[in-house]
């Protein structure tokens, strides 16, 4: 099985569960594909990834999903204008700790100044996330998320996507092409 072909499966499972209800048989099946995006992105040797994002009608940005911790997953706006890890507002922050998605051992971060897109500065607060997972891709440790404030939305930034050697958006396939640093940029 081609590395491609595993992508597109993982691709196919990860909007699965992240559009499934919460019956018991849908469940096991949102479960069996955490566990295999999880197993793809932390036991495989580093690969081209194919993550699956979705772009609102009404919307300009692309969503991808990102799993927190290994407890479930949630979409973030791809943000190549942002050049940190991620943000995540103050409201959407409370409930990932609710659902248990955050814990303790997710620490609070350095506060940090930061440049808006107008050119203003402000200071905010963080939070230094165990790990995120691009599902079937890579899994990430200690990631620097700025908390902003309540209603604003999730952001997954450069420092993230600079992580790779290329990053591109596949409109065509829906998704969210990444090469680690060392592989052809192949896009086949």
């Amino acid at each position: 099985m081609t590395v491609r072909t595993v992508n597109k499966m993982v691709a196919t499972v990860v909007t699965a569960l992240l559009c499934a209800s919460s019956a018991t048989a849908e469940e096991a099946d949102v479960k069996a594909g955490l566990e295999m995006a999880i197993a793809i992105a932390t036991k495989t040797p580093p690969h081209r990834c194919f993550v699956p994002i979705i772009k609102p009608t009404d919307e300009q940005s692309f969503w991808v999903p990102v799993i927190i911790n290994r407890a479930g997953a949630n979409f973030f706006i791809v943000d190549t204008g942002f050049t940190g890890d991620l943000v995540i507002s103050r409201s959407f922050l409370d409930m990932l700790r609710t659902v248990g998605y955050l814990s303790k051992l997710d620490r609070n971060g350095p506060i940090v100044k930061s440049t808006l897109a107008d050119g203003s500065e402000i200071t905010q607060q963080t939070v230094v996330i165990r790990e995120i997972i691009l599902p079937g891709c890579r899994a990430f440790t200690n990631v620097l998320a700025i908390i902003s404030p309540a209603g604003s939305s999730p952001l997954l930034g450069q420092g993230v996507l600079s992580r790779f050697q290329y990053a591109g958006i596949d409109q065509t396939e829906g998704g969210l092409i990444l090469v680690p640093h060392g592989l052809p940029r192949d896009l086949r």
